[in-house]
């Protein structure tokens, strides 16, 4: 997995998710705007040596920011600069080529209230294999029609205003779009843009609390060509 848009009115549970779908990878980093979030490592503001520190110990944090746009954006840096600052160890004959094994989870709450024009070069460029990026936001027009285009995974809780079902359909699938008016709370449809599949997870125990497991579901096969954002 590499980058998820959750999406969901609020109290359905797409935080929750968030926080589950980063546990994947660690260290972590959580940038929220509304404060909602605990943790024993809270910046107000990019402190860029202290949060590599934290990084390098293995420690995760969460960015709750006095200034939101000018701390989402400096953040940025920080991700890139926790990778590109990786030593790699000397190339051998039997590895020319050492690959760097840091990993990273980044989840972007609320994601709607903020532009991600600075995050565009880190999305496209990181390594699917060591980086997870979760955003979560209201509804599918709140992120950038860029960003919708390369998420790799969709998570949609119960939605019903026609303007977002249509968005999700231009997406997915006529399938889709029936089975997001129908879930109950807290249950949601998990879409994989790369191979047009559905899967129906309500099971909302699974993943209440962070574990890194894989959530199962209803698969469902491929429904359809797949659309681009118009």
């Amino acid at each position: 997995m590499s980058i998820l848009i959750n999406i969901g009115r609020r109290g359905l549970g797409k935080s929750t998710l968030a926080r589950y779908s980063a546990h994947a990878k660690s260290p972590r980093i959580f940038i929220d705007p509304r404060a909602q979030w605990r943790g024993s490592r809270i910046y107000r503001r990019e402190q860029a040596e202290d949060m590599l520190e934290d990084l390098e110990a293995g420690r995760d944090f969460i960015v709750q920011p006095s200034e939101k746009q000018p701390t989402v954006d400096a953040m940025a840096s920080v991700a890139a600069l926790w990778f590109s600052e990786e030593v790699l160890p000397e190339p051998t004959t039997e590895n020319p080529e050492p690959k760097g094994t840091r990993e990273l989870s980044i989840v972007l709450d609320e994601a709607g209230t903020y532009d991600l024009d600075s995050w565009d070069w880190f999305l496209r460029t990181c390594d699917p294999k060591r980086t997870v990026i979760i955003l979560t936001a209201h509804r599918p027009q709140d992120i950038d029609t860029a960003v919708r285009a390369i998420a790799d995974t969709w998570c949609i809780f119960r939605t019903t205003q026609t303007h977002d079902l249509k968005a999700i359909e231009d997406r997915t699938s006529e399938l889709v779009v029936r089975e997001v008016q129908r879930l109950d709370p807290f249950e949601f449809v998990e879409w994989d843009d790369a191979n047009a599949r559905m899967t129906v997870h309500k099971n909302p125990a699974a993943w209440r609390e962070p574990r890194n497991v894989r959530l199962e579901g209803k698969i469902i096969e491929p429904v359809r060509e797949r659309k681009l954002w118009e």
